[in-house]
């Protein structure tokens, strides 16, 4: 069976970047936690692939028409994916992938909860690909994903942003990989700077 691709990101707040651009080049399914602000990026995303989106603080119920609520449910291959902009509005215990945002810091963490056995396959990362934890005093503990074996229990993605981050990622976007029903190498992605983000002071003081 084909591996699906799932893109995900986050707060993009009326801004794909040509970096974000290239970087969702050939994903299958594209997932945004809120916060995009913009019809016309809603319609540059689904351009690139399919678009699952819910809707943030600063989005309106209505402005990307009628089916976008402030939580979203969708299967992709059979894994369920949840996504809601605040972390407290998500329910891991009825899904398999939880997706937030809004504090544009991006981690990946495991609930205890979760109805499948979820898979990380061995010794695919490439390039400035980084598993983030997020702890308790606010930082960020970076690491390369692990060959481990199959583990239960729904995963907790931030995906951060890709336009003002607030961590010293940088911008940063969330991939993973469904196959044969299950989900494979959850990672953050870090993005270049853009121009515009890199020629900016009042970017720089957000991380």
């Amino acid at each position: 069976m084909r591996e699906i691709r799932v893109d995900i990101v986050s707060d993009t707040h009326g801004l794909i970047t040509d970096e974000l651009r290239h970087e969702l080049a050939g994903a299958d399914v594209i997932v945004h936690a809120g916060d995009i602000t913009s019809s016309s990026d809603y319609a540059l995303l689904k351009s690139i692939a399919p678009v699952h989106l819910c809707l943030g603080n600063n989005d309106y119920t209505g402005q990307y028409g009628p089916d976008i609520k402030r939580k979203m449910r969708f299967s992709v291959d059979g894994v369920r994916f949840e996504v809601a902009h605040y972390r407290d509005k998500l329910t891991p215990a009825a899904a398999d992938v939880c997706v937030f945002g809004h504090t544009h810091r991006p981690s990946i963490e495991r609930s205890p909860e979760g109805g499948q056995v979820l898979r990380r396959r061995r010794g695919r990362t490439v390039g400035d690909h980084v598993n983030v934890t997020a702890l308790q005093d606010g930082s960020e503990l970076l690491s390369r994903p692990q060959a481990v074996d199959d583990e239960p229990g729904a995963w907790l993605i931030n995906p951060g942003s890709p336009t003002l981050p607030r961590t010293s990622l940088g911008p940063t976007m969330a991939r993973l990989w469904v196959r044969d029903g299950l989900v494979e190498d959850p990672q953050i992605i870090q993005l270049p700077l853009s121009e515009a983000q890199a020629s900016s002071p009042w970017f720089f003081m957000g991380m």
